[in-house]
């Protein structure tokens, strides 16, 4: 019995991380850095008295190098929170198929990513981006009712460099284009 608890949580810890792209998810988590000490995410189904359930840890070594696992929603601030979730959908959406011919989707919408995150972690998420649509060839299309945002986004962004397009609401369902 012992044996077969075993073998069902190695296939368990492995579809998981097959199924939320783990090591792409740390790798996107790294580059946006919303916190000092814990670097690293990992998923892991407990197995508790009654029903077994999906956790997310967050990883810090102590001064020995034993690894402490943390649970996110008690020590992080909501925008790391916000930082931890983003970073789970980028790393879904840049994995997502169609599920007809198998291809990539190159197209990734996002709302309003960067609630309640500092100056830092925008300028990083920022670069994320960029990097995201140099180097992936993705397509990104992200609204925001943050002005200082979308200013930061054509400053980093820029049309010359990028096929970007910014477009604002002047009033209720009216467009302006900006440059």
């Amino acid at each position: 019995m012992i044996i077969m608890k075993e073998n069902l949580e190695i296939f368990l810890e492995k579809t998981i991380d097959e199924f939320f792209y783990t090591g792409l998810i740390n790798t996107i988590y790294k580059k946006i850095d919303p916190h000092p000490d814990y670097e690293t995410i990992e998923f892991k189904c407990e197995f508790g008295e009654s029903k077994p359930r999906l956790q997310i840890f967050t990883i810090n070594k102590d001064k020995n190098g034993k690894q402490i696992k943390s649970i996110p929603a008690l020590y992080f601030s909501t925008a790391q929170i916000n930082i931890l979730s983003l970073s789970i959908f980028l790393a879904r959406a840049l994995k997502t198929k169609n599920p007809n011919t198998k291809e990539s989707i190159d197209c990734i919408f996002i709302d309003d990513p960067i609630q309640s995150m500092d100056s830092i972690n925008i300028l990083s998420f920022i670069d994320l981006f960029r990097g995201i649509i140099t180097s992936l060839g993705k397509q990104l299309i992200v609204s925001t009712h943050e002005e200082n945002f979308h200013l930061l986004l054509k400053k980093k962004i820029p049309k010359e460099f990028f096929k970007s397009k910014f477009i604002e609401f002047e009033t209720f369902g009216k467009l302006k284009m900006t440059d």
